[in-house]
């Protein structure tokens, strides 16, 4: 009767035992019975139980008031709509099988541009990457530049070429190489970008004039300062009343 009784008492008890926990893949962390992302889950923001207010977003394992480096919004937290198979685009717009997350569009091939590979990175889903400039995956998937440093042809480099400065992208994106002196899109400083009809010299926008016009004035007008009474002979040089022409120069 002893040996019957513990029998059922045993088991009964392994009945009764828990199923083991979740394998986590890599990047997650097993809370309770999740595995969650630290760096973009807003119930479980940088560890287990860390919660966000409902107005915030977990962004790199810290609750903020909104995403950076070019992320979206979502409710799980802050995604590469660019990259991200689960969110490519949009908000919860899932790639199928098969298929990567390429500049927001789900597609079953990288694109045409130099360096592009299919990369997975830590366990991770399958995303395209331009090897040639991207400083996450330079030269090769998971290969990662220095904070400081860009991704020029395939190689980490802390000095662009002569005359260059590495520049970073506004919301985010990989660093590259920019002549402040003569770029219009980074005229003076990075992303210091010249009016339309502008175009940067030395390190300034300014109005480019036909040849033999000069441009004169805060609004950078072409005048010939040949013929121009406001602007005779240099810009601002305005004639008397009394002249009634700019020839060549001179007030007459």
């Amino acid at each position: 009767m002893t040996l019957t009784g513990a029998i059922v008492w045993a088991c009964a008890t392994a009945a009764t035992l828990p199923p083991p926990p979740p394998t986590c893949a890599a990047g997650t962390t097993l809370c309770g019975d999740l595995c969650v992302d630290f760096q973009s889950n807003t119930a479980h923001c940088g560890n287990c139980g860390h919660a966000c207010q409902s107005t915030e977003v977990c962004n790199a394992g810290k609750c903020a008031p909104g995403c950076g480096g070019g992320l979206l919004r979502c409710t799980m937290g802050c995604v590469d709509q660019k990259h991200d198979p689960k969110n490519c685009g949009s908000c919860g717009t899932a790639c199928m099988s098969g298929q990567v997350c390429f500049d927001g569009k789900c597609t079953s091939s990288c694109g045409a541009g130099a360096g592009e590979k299919i990369c997975t990175v830590d366990g991770g889903s399958p995303y395209c990457a331009a090897t040639m400039t991207d400083t996450t995956n330079c030269g090769a998937c998971g290969t990662l530049c220095g904070p400081s440093q860009a991704c020029i042809s395939g190689k980490c480099t802390d000095n662009c070429g002569a005359g260059e400065t590495i520049c970073t992208p506004d919301g985010g994106g990989p660093l590259y190489c920019a002549n402040m002196n003569t770029d219009n899109a980074n005229c003076g400083g990075c992303q210091v970008v010249c009016p339309t009809g502008q175009q940067c010299s030395a390190g300034m926008c300014g109005v480019v004039c036909q040849t033999g016009l000069t441009a004169c004035g805060e609004a950078g007008i072409c005048v010939d300062t040949n013929t121009d009474l406001d602007n005779c002979g240099s810009c601002n040089n305005s004639c008397p009343s009394s002249s009634v022409s700019c020839v060549d120069g001179g007030c007459s």
